[in-house]
């Protein structure tokens, strides 16, 4: 490994995780914190909370937050899991959360940018090599893999991480570069 830091990421159905490796450093999984504890798991969801009237008083949270939030709300709230198994379906174009929809790529890239600020930074280096991991298989009726390939490019992409071409092998990782 040459540079800067390289970063493995696991986004998972139930769970997230992320890894870094620095020149002369043991391997390490980022710690998220939160308002509790630090973890070196994310938690793979969401949670909205309409907070008033107004369209446009809604609240997102992620991780442990978002199961927090969802259990002590006194707002109505739109809990979101198993979003990773959604992302091959084409039959799932978007969701309608307090009357705004959302594409699959908007839920992630809301879930990324959470998972970012619950890491204090430790991940997000210029130049460092970035590689997101992927399932062997997607799941579902008639799993469309080109769809999700470009569902979680285009979530990186607003994130600011843009994937490069991926291998042919099913089993190689797409590798992405912050900022590309």
């Amino acid at each position: 490994m040459r540079g800067g830091c390289s970063i493995g990421i696991d986004f998972g159905t139930t769970n997230t995780v992320i890894a870094l490796a620095r020149p002369g450093e043991t391997v390490r999984t980022v710690a998220f914190r939160d308002d509790r504890e630090l973890s070196d798991l994310y938690r793979s969801v969401l949670c909205f909370e309409r907070l008033s009237a107004s369209p446009h008083d809604i609240q997102a949270q992620a991780g442990s937050k978002a199961i927090r939030a969802y259990l002590a709300s006194i707002y109505e709230t739109r809990f979101i899991q198993s979003l990773k198994s959604h992302v091959a379906s084409p039959i799932f174009d978007e969701t309608r959360i307090f009357g705004r929809g959302y594409k699959f790529e908007d839920l992630l890239s809301v879930l990324f940018r959470h998972a970012i600020a619950d890491a204090d930074g430790q991940f997000i280096q210029p130049g460092g090599r970035v590689v997101a991991g992927r399932p062997v298989a997607f799941v579902g009726g008639a799993p469309d893999e080109a769809l999700a390939i470009q569902r979680y490019g285009e979530a990186y992409r607003r994130i600011g991480i843009l994937i490069r071409p991926m291998s042919t092998s099913r089993s190689a990782p797409p590798i992405i570069t912050p900022g590309a």
